[in-house]
């Protein structure tokens, strides 16, 4: 039975797919940059790179059109299934930087069976997250998790524990490690209930 008033924010990036090794192997090969700080998550800071081109960089990384051909975490695809059957699922993104971001997601998500009526692509989560009446947000960034926590004050984040996220606690802040993780923690919530 799907819960309709059990809202849930699900990122992409990180907690589905893996694009940041993806990203990092790119970086390394194009030798933009011959050090990756991987207890960071902002490119400037992960690739130390100045802020003026960083989009640029990403428009070049985004002509391999990654969305298209990243691949899962294990398990990740069988998590956000038992998400997408139980709960009101939102899937948010922060992929809005990639020209051909809208229909690579659409095109990849759809490969592997998964929902795209209620994807957004975005970095405002913690404002849709306040909006749609999120309950809990599955994220791997630290920094979307404080705009979540900071915006929507209802909302629960659970965090995929990375090396460039462990700065960032709170008390709305549960970390698992994998999304597999979080939502069999989120499922026997569900079935408490």
């Amino acid at each position: 039975m799907k819960l309709e008033n059990e809202a849930v924010g699900l990122d992409l990036d990180g907690v589905v797919y893996d694009l940041i090794t993806d990203l990092d192997e790119w970086i390394l090969e194009k030798k933009i940059s011959e050090r990756i700080n991987l207890e960071r998550y902002l490119l400037t800071e992960r690739y130390n790179l100045p802020k003026k081109d960083e989009l640029k960089i990403l428009n070049e990384y985004n002509q391999k059109r990654p969305f298209s051909r990243i691949k899962p975490f294990p398990r990740a695809i069988e998590a956000v299934k038992i998400l997408a059957r139980r709960t009101n699922l939102y899937i948010i993104s922060k992929r809005d930087w990639a020209e051909n971001g809208k229909i690579d997601t659409e095109l990849s998500l759809q490969k592997y069976g998964l929902p795209i009526d209620k994807l957004y692509l975005t970095g405002e989560k913690g404002k849709l997250a306040k909006l749609f009446g999120i309950k809990k947000f599955f994220e791997d960034s630290g920094e979307n998790a404080m705009d979540i926590i900071e915006k929507s004050p209802t909302t629960q984040v659970i965090l995929i524990d990375k090396t460039y996220n462990q700065k960032y606690n709170h008390k709305r802040i549960i970390r698992v490690k994998s999304l597999f993780e979080g939502v069999n923690l989120f499922y026997k919530e569900i079935k408490r209930k």
